[in-house]
């Protein structure tokens, strides 16, 4: 009965100790810094989509690229929303 208990409790201090270990690896015990800055201007280039079908949305964002590249607009970056 002792072999049992003391194989257990070696076994919960292995998986702790694992889990602690990886906690820190992952940084999950690192200080967080927040700041606020200034950023943009932002412009939005967008179209609506009808209805509740979404397969158009890659449509789209590739004719709105497409648009924007031929406008000589070459710093962007898709921005899709769903409701």
């Amino acid at each position: 009965m002792r072999l049992i208990l003391k194989i257990a409790l070696l076994s919960v201090a292995v998986l702790v100790s694992g889990l602690v270990g990886l906690g820190a690896y992952l940084g999950g015990f690192r200080g967080v810094t927040v700041s606020e800055t200034e950023e943009g201007p932002f412009y939005f280039a967008y179209r609506e989509l009808r209805g509740n079908d979404l397969s158009g949305v890659g449509t789209i964002t590739t004719v709105i690229n497409n648009e924007l590249n031929y406008a000589g607009i070459a710093d962007k970056r898709p921005f899709d929303v769903f409701l």
